[in-house]
């Protein structure tokens, strides 16, 4: 779908800034999200049949996140 190519775009172009935030919203339903090289998934919120999910691109020197 179009959030997932997206995401893919973003990720391998570096749009977002150093700990810029990225919000996709989708149907809730839809698969796992492709493997991204620089974009980091760090929050999913469900509400009904929509989901947002929260990537951000962390610093080089930032510690990871854990996704929840």
């Amino acid at each position: 779908g179009l959030s997932r190519q997206t995401l893919q775009d973003w990720d391998r172009d570096n749009f977002l800034a150093p700990d810029g935030l990225l919000i996709a919203e989708e149907r809730a339903e839809r698969g796992p999200e492709p493997q991204l090289a620089t974009l980091e998934l760090i929050d999913q919120r469900t509400y009904g049949d929509t989901a947002f999910r929260f990537f951000r691109r962390p610093q080089p020197d930032s510690p990871q996140t854990q996704t929840t």
